[in-house]
Formats: structure tokens, C-alpha cells, sequence
């Protein structure tokens, strides 16, 4: 976590003023348990614990960017992201093709309109990385094997000022 840090404090130190401090580990785990969230959790916990996202409603208008090059996304409060969760719950009842998220998918990116990247909880997925666009027709794509493989590219993309690797899919 410090050396996506230190490389979001070069390429968008704007945004690194506006994360909030992280949760401790005992009051995240809480959350997740009260929020009914099962799986494998320990990013959830790792990325909370280092930063709580943007203050809710505050000064995202005012970022060049958000957390990567080239994209909007920010680091949802948990407390938001564990709504997300909520409303893809929601959304299933009328839309079937969102079923596969409900309880399974950890939103914790969002591009503030539609899209968000989220660890997969589900044990046997080795907590990879699936972009969600509820507008797609085909609402999940596999964004990263892993949560690891999904940090390590945050801190490249920070580092060289480009884009994602999810994001360059033909």
C-alpha cells in the first residue's frame, strides 16, 4: 500500500489529500460481517484499512482524475461500497443478469456513473478483479486474475501516467 501511495502522490497528490484515513481491521470486519458479506476478504480489509476512500459528496469535481490515468474512479467508503453491494441485490430482482454480483462481487472502484471494479469473495476465484458496467449487456468482464495483479498494475498506471490495463480491451 505505500507504493501506491507514493505513486498517487506524484501523478494526483489532489486526490491523496482527499482520502480519508483508514478503518482499523476489527471495525471493517464488522461492517462486512453486519452487512452480511462472506467470502475472502482480506483486500476488502488490506485496501480499508490503508484508506477509507473519498469523503462521500466532497471534492471529487475538484480531482484532474480519479484514481487511475485516463479514468473517473474513486475509492468508495466502505460504508458506500458495502450500499453498492446492497444495490446490486436490488437490481436483480429486475434485471436476472445482475445475479452474478449479489454477494459475490466487492465493489470497491466506481467511475461514478455505472461501472465499478470489484474483488470477487468467492474463494475458488482467487479474489480477482471484475469490472462491472450495469449498462453493458454482458454486465462483468475479469479485469485481473488478482487483487495483487490489480495493485500492482494501480501502481504502474501511476507511475507512467497511462491507463490501466483493463481499460486498453479491444
Amino acid at each position: 500500500m505505500k507504493m501506491l501511495e507514493a505513486s498517487l502522490s506524484i501523478s494526483n497528490p489532489t486526490l491523496v489529500r482527499q482520502l480519508q484515513p483508514g478503518l482499523p481491521k476489527v471495525q471493517i470486519v464488522r461492517m462486512i460481517e453486519n452487512a452480511g458479506v462472506k467470502g475472502l476478504i482480506d483486500p476488502i480489509i488490506r485496501l480499508y484499512s490503508w484508506r477509507n476512500g473519498i469523503v462521500h459528496g466532497r471534492a471529487i469535481a475538484e480531482l484532474e482524475r480519479g484514481f487511475f490515468p485516463k479514468e473517473t474512479y474513486v475509492l468508495r467508503e466502505l460504508e458506500d461500497a458495502i450500499l453498492d453491494m446492497e444495490f446490486f441485490r436490488e437490481g436483480a430482482e429486475n434485471h436476472p443478469e445482475m445475479l452474478e454480483a449479489v454477494g459475490r462481487y466487492f465493489p470497491t472502484f466506481w467511475n461514478q456513473n455505472t461501472k465499478w471494479l470489484a474483488v470477487d469473495l468467492q474463494p475458488s476465484r482467487n479474489n480477482r478483479v471484475m469490472l462491472i458496467d450495469t449498462m453493458a449487456n454482458e454486465p462483468f468482464r475479469e479485469a485481473y486474475v488478482s487483487f495483487d495483479c490489480f495493485m500492482a498494475d494501480m501502481i504502474r498506471a501511476n507511475k507512467e501516467n497511462i491507463g490501466l490495463k483493463c481499460f486498453n480491451v479491444n
